[in-house]
């Protein structure tokens, strides 16, 4: 038997661009939505991205159940909760790799996260 990557729940809701609208289920197709992130440190600078895919988390225990979105199942990265809340989901891509991403409420909130990674 697996680790549950799942801890706990936040009543965190995520806003659902346009886009995605009526389609994020069909696009999920019973897989949950994952909020992630990588960082490393590059020439003395921490640089890193948010991640979001439809599939399973890792394996480790450091995920929150947000709040559902269109009937989907999300699951961020308990670091990135105070990040989260009042982002949008959107989709962005070239017309032929279109991907769900995020956009969020407070950008310069990444920076600062980023800043206290201890890369």
């Amino acid at each position: 038997m697996g680790i549950d990557p799942v801890i706990g729940r936040a009543a965190i809701e995520l806003q659902l661009g346009r886009s995605l609208q009526g389609r994020l289920a069909a696009l999920a197709a019973g897989r949950p939505l994952v909020i992630d992130y990588f960082a490393s440190r590059v020439r003395g600078v921490v640089v890193g991205d948010l991640t979001v895919n439809f599939g399973d988390p890792p394996a480790e225990p450091c995920f929150i159940q947000l709040e559902s979105l269109d009937g989907v199942v999300v699951l961020a990265q308990r670091r990135l909760l105070d990040l989260l809340d009042g982002a949008e989901l959107v989709e962005t891509g070239p017309p032929w790799r279109r991907h769900p991403a995020l956009v969020l409420a407070r950008p310069e909130d990444w920076i600062e996260f980023l800043g206290h990674q201890g890369y």
